[in-house]
């Protein structure tokens, strides 16, 4: 219940500007993979990542939610995160090219595929 109240605040009070500044103007791309810690944790459980694709429908241009999906798609969540995320464009520009996504999440995309396929 606590987290559910949590994520109806941070939705109604989500601020793309301080979010963005937490980044310190820097790129998606370029922040370390050990900063925000917090954020990798949060991104585990499903309902923060609902959070997350709410929050990219409203705040297309925040870099913070960029980084989020980037490390959605980073960490094993390509496929959902591929599903949820609106526009070919917003899908190449987390890595750079659609066609670098599709390699990287291969694998999950394969074990998805072999797991609904029939007498697997």
């Amino acid at each position: 219940a606590a987290t559910k109240e949590l994520i109806t605040l941070s939705s109604a009070h989500f601020d793309s500007a301080k979010a963005d500044a937490l980044l310190d103007g820097r790129p998606p791309e370029d922040v370390p993979r050990d900063a925000l810690p917090w954020l990798d944790q949060l991104l585990q459980q499903p309902q923060w990542r609902e959070l997350i694709y709410s929050l990219h429908a409203q705040h297309v241009g925040s870099t913070f939610v960029h980084l989020a999906l980037l490390r959605l798609f980073q960490s094993g969540h390509a496929v959902e995160a591929r599903s949820r995320v609106q526009g070919a464009n917003a899908v190449a520009s987390l890595g750079g090219s659609s066609v670098r996504h599709l390699l990287d999440s291969l694998p999950e995309l394969l074990a998805a595929r072999l797991a609904c396929a029939p007498g697997a």
